[in-house]
């Protein structure tokens, strides 16, 4: 019935990183504590990502704008390799002392693929 129907956005981020609010577990934050160990590898590959913060807005936007109704949104700013991501954890990290990892694998290997 009519009076039963309603209206829904969808969001789909991608790898979502950012300030957390919570101290609990949440994805970037363990890809992040896993970089942070030395015995990690830091794969050639990379992902689509996302600030947590436009991702925020984005779900913001979907209750404002009324055009949103019924439609799906990607949300990605850019897709960078994973060293993109490592490189100023290690540079801030590592002269502290923190065992940060820095091994890089310099090639996209079949394991790569094999855990996408």
């Amino acid at each position: 019935p009519d009076s039963e129907k309603f209206e829904l956005v969808t969001i789909l981020p991608g790898f979502t990183l950012g300030p957390s609010l919570r101290a609990e577990h949440f994805a970037s934050g363990s890809w992040i504590k896993n970089l942070m160990q030395e015995d990690d590898q830091i794969k050639a590959d990379g992902c689509a990502a996302v600030d947590v913060r436009d991702v925020a807005f984005a779900h913001l936007q979907a209750i404002k704008v009324p055009d949103a109704a019924n439609k799906r949104f990607i949300l990605v700013h850019s897709m960078p390799h994973y060293a993109d991501f490592a490189r100023p954890v290690i540079a801030k990290y590592a002269p502290l002392g923190w065992p940060v990892c820095q091994n890089f694998c310099l090639l996209y290997t079949s394991d790569a693929a094999d855990d996408m």
